[in-house]
């Protein structure tokens, strides 16, 4: 299954333009709002694009933090 779904954001036009427009060194992006396991998806795939990269996720809480891991 998440082959699947990491082959459909992939294939997300928003996908496509994040990877041509990641910021550079030193550089924030944020993304919001994004539904349930989406967000960690996303990072999942950007960090295929870009495996030299590290990407941080801060989260509000621990138990966020948590759900990230889980995801």
């Amino acid at each position: 299954m998440l082959p699947l779904v990491l082959e459909r954001f992939r294939g997300l036009a928003a996908t496509r333009g994040l990877t041509r427009e990641l910021p550079g060194r030193g550089e924030a992006l944020t993304v919001v709002d994004l539904p349930g396991s989406s967000a960690a998806v996303l990072v999942a795939v950007l960090s295929e694009y870009q495996p030299q990269r590290t990407f941080l996720v801060v989260a509000p809480t621990p138990a966020d933090a948590e759900r990230w891991y889980a995801d």
